[in-house]
């Protein structure tokens, strides 16, 4: 939100940044920010007072800055209630332009128009289409933390298992359309787009961390560097067979093979690999 200093005593005016005003009086702002209610909400129930002592946005300024929050349990970004109808067909909208028309089509109108919606109502739950991408990726890295909890978080199983079944599903994930197209069309973002970037970045950090938590208990004489270094080896292995082995990619029929090449070999390499061989050092001689 930017701030503007108002040229009338008494008040002061906040412009977000899809340019609305939002001039508010002391009690009711008081009761909203209390309540967190969205911003949108707030437009609609407030009545401008003639002179207000409070500015409404000096008061949503103060509110944490939930762009910052990498957890995808925390309040996320833009004026919308999760889970909504509305909400739902907004961000199954985008999905859907990301996927099957790419990067250059994915616009807030066009989004629209995929949803059936007026530009103004997806604006309004979402005012900048980054936040789309931010909330997609948050999704997605929630759904497979589900999926750790079901399948690779189960009692019975060692470390070893584990981080097979963590390559194996990875793998598998890679091989699907979504997966495919979605995150070939992320990369293109990124290159041109700081914000989208940096939640990319935020994304692969999180299964980097999945990663690395077997590979300390495998590994245990690794230091803590080490591990991440491995655990970034092992993700970068598995994301590179994108453009060669994903969805209707030149030797996609090979999936199976390169799946169980990889889940053997990475193991053993998170197992056996040494702090020298990692720092370059081992006498080839």
């Amino acid at each position: 939100m930017i701030l503007f200093a108002g040229a009338r005593p008494g008040r002061c005016h906040a412009r977000a940044r899809n340019g609305l005003n939002l001039d508010r009086h002391q009690g009711m702002v008081k009761r909203l920010v209390a309540a967190r209610q969205p911003i949108g909400e707030a437009r609609r129930e407030m009545r401008l007072a003639p002179r207000e002592d409070w500015c409404y946005a000096r008061a949503m300024a103060a509110r944490p800055d939930t762009t910052q929050t990498d957890l995808p349990s925390a309040r996320r970004p833009g004026t919308y209630v999760r889970g909504t109808e509305t909400v739902d067909a907004i961000l199954k909208a985008a999905l859907s332009v990301l996927i099957e028309e790419g990067a250059g089509a994915f616009t807030v109108r066009r989004i629209a128009a995929e949803c059936g919606m007026k530009v103004g109502n997806v604006s309004y739950h979402f005012p900048k289409k980054e936040l789309l991408i931010q909330t997609l990726l948050d999704d997605i890295i929630a759904n497979y933390d589900k999926l750790l909890e079901r399948t690779v978080r189960q009692p019975g199983l060692d470390a070893e298992e584990r981080l097979r079944l963590i390559v194996v599903m990875c793998l598998d994930d890679i091989a699907g359309k979504r997966t495919t197209r979605l995150f070939t069309e992320l990369w293109a973002l990124a290159n041109h787009n700081e914000f989208v970037a940096d939640r990319v970045r935020l994304f692969y950090q999180r299964v980097h961390e999945f990663i690395a938590e077997y590979v300390r208990e495998l590994n245990p004489a690794l230091g803590e560097q080490e591990v991440r270094d491995v655990a970034l080896f092992i993700s970068a292995s598995m994301e590179g067979a994108t453009p060669f082995l994903g969805y209707e990619k030149p030797w996609a029929q090979r999936m199976q093979a390169f799946t169980a090449i990889a889940a053997h070999s990475l193991v053993h390499l998170a197992k056996t690999v040494t702090s020298v061989e990692i720092a370059g050092l081992v006498d080839r001689r």
